[in-house]
């Protein structure tokens, strides 16, 4: 269960050494009753990578875009993630109507 994590749109399993969980979604937002939860366009987005055991090894807000398909690096409402063996993350965008790569930085 994620429930105190985000509304999870998407998911990766990073089958190597250290089982990396790659978690692309929005927070959680509580319908107005109380009753259940919000299933609209989002007011954010992250990316999130877990390990195993569900803890959290690093949260990445992700900029929104006010008109898709937006800037580059921005999105509306990714749904689907993938991550290559370089570990650049590739996001599915549905309302952008793209996929964008995101390069990650080493130190």
């Amino acid at each position: 269960m994620w429930d105190t994590l985000l509304a999870p749109w998407g998911l990766h399993i990073t089958i190597t050494p250290k089982d990396e969980i790659w978690v692309c979604g929005s927070s959680r937002v509580k319908k107005p009753d109380g009753k259940g939860w919000l299933i609209t366009p989002p007011d954010d987005q992250w990316v999130l990578k877990l390990n195993p055991a569900g803890e959290v090894l690093s949260r990445v807000p992700l900029p929104l875009t006010k008109t898709p398909p937006g800037q580059p690096s921005e999105v509306s409402w990714v749904h689907a993630i993938a991550v290559d063996s370089q570990g650049n993350v590739y996001l599915g965008d549905i309302q952008g109507k793209r996929a964008q790569k995101f390069v990650v930085q080493r130190p």
